[in-house]
């Protein structure tokens, strides 16, 4: 619950303010995750829950056909945004328009919040269509999609753990940047 609510939080508090958080609830049977995120959060976020457990592709879809920004924003609850994240890439997208899917570097934290690493992906279209050969090029916590890609390739293919890659894989084919 710790991790869940430190991860509402750093979306909630970004420099940009014309954010929309919708968040899933999966497991219909997490009372205590329900409770305190409903209590922490309440009137912050739009909540979702799911009658039974869908997994995370199929949330992540009902999460997209329910959001109504030009942007969408993907994080799991145990994902931290620094608070510029989201005013960074809405401007890198504003200034790229060819851009459909877009991605930054990471950091990696301990329990205690104290960073213990980074994620470096490939930077430029050509680097990560050569990435994408051997993995996922785009780290999924770091993802801004115009939202109309989805429309345009499909959203998640029901595949776990790769459901992440499976969509980069869609874009890329379809010809989109």
């Amino acid at each position: 619950t710790e991790f869940a609510n430190l991860a509402i939080a750093s979306v909630i508090n970004q420099d940009y303010s014309n954010v929309e958080v919708l968040v899933v609830f999966d497991n219909p049977y997490n009372k205590v995750l329900i409770s305190y995120v409903e209590d922490s959060f309440n009137g912050k976020v739009r909540f979702i829950y799911n009658e039974e457990n869908l997994g995370l592709p199929l949330s992540l879809n009902k999460a997209i056909l329910q959001s109504k920004g030009q942007y969408i924003v993907r994080m799991d609850g145990d994902d931290i945004s620094l608070p510029n994240r989201i005013s960074t890439q809405v401007d890198f997208m504003e200034r790229n328009p060819s851009v459909s899917l877009a991605g930054m570097q990471a950091f990696t934290i301990n329990d205690i919040g104290e960073r213990t690493g980074c994620y470096i992906k490939p930077l430029g279209f050509s680097n990560i269509v050569k990435y994408a050969r051997f993995g996922s090029p785009i780290l999924h916590p770091t993802w801004i999609v115009r939202s109309d890609v989805f429309s345009i390739v499909g959203y998640y293919d029901n595949v776990t753990p790769a459901q992440d890659y499976f969509f980069i894989g869609k874009v890329i084919k379809s010809g989109l940047e």
